[in-house]
């Protein structure tokens, strides 16, 4: 809004504001400034293959919600069967499919409120605020499953996945891609002093996901031993 005004100069100021009370003097040029480094800094921090936030930012998110107390909902998205997929259809396609994944995950979300990162490989987060995240998860997996016909050739569809050697070179066969997604709220648990252990948990999840079949979102909740880490 304010770099679409052509009447505004870098040395005008504006009133900043608090639950409509006066809180002080700004300039324009300062927060141009601040505004320019915000951009510098989260390209240099984007995944240059989803034009995802990264690691950095990612961090950053998940401990100003620690810190403030938000009440979110992480969620740890993965590809089940992408390895031998890639090693199949080669890094191009495998690309292609990772590129498509993060298009469908940055759609599903609301991006005045949530986050999506891509962690690294086939793995992203969201962060979500918006109350309605299981929808939204439940929605990405059905979109996702139309996606899967554009991945393969018309054999591996017919049998409904893929033969590869596993990592002992022995022949293994591999359903067709699918996403895991452990969920976890950190209200649930307590207050987390550390990201550390928030992730941990939320890599717990993720893992569960992981063994149920096909497209999945699993939402762990407290035990008395995880509990324990967060208190």
């Amino acid at each position: 809004m304010i770099t679409s005004q052509n009447n505004l100069t870098q040395h005008d100021d504006f009133l900043i504001t608090s639950s409509n009370r006066y809180k002080g003097m700004g300039k324009l040029l300062h927060l141009l400034k601040e505004i320019t480094e915000m951009q510098i800094t989260f390209a240099r921090h984007m995944n240059p293959l989803s034009n995802l936030p990264g690691n950095v930012p990612i961090s950053q998110r998940i401990n100003h919600s620690i810190e403030t107390q938000q009440d979110i909902v992480i969620c740890y998205f993965d590809l089940d069967n992408f390895k031998p997929y890639n090693d199949t259809y080669g890094f191009g396609e495998g690309d292609k499919v990772l590129r498509k994944t993060a298009k469908l995950l940055a759609e599903s979300v609301d991006t005045r409120i949530d986050f999506v990162g891509h962690v690294g490989g086939d793995d992203f987060i969201i962060i979500f605020q918006s109350s309605d995240w299981q929808h939204r998860c439940n929605t990405t997996l059905n979109n996702f499953s139309a996606l899967t016909s554009e991945f393969y050739s018309q054999e591996h569809l017919l049998n409904g996945g893929i033969s590869a050697l596993d990592r002992n070179s022995e022949p293994v066969f591999y359903p067709l891609l699918s996403i895991s997604i452990g969920a976890l709220r950190p209200h649930d648990f307590g207050f987390f002093r550390s990201e550390n252990d928030l992730v941990s948990i939320a890599s717990n999840a993720k893992s569960a996901a992981k063994k149920i079949p096909g497209n999945s979102l699993y939402q762990i909740k407290p035990s008395k031993q995880l509990s324990n880490m967060s208190a």
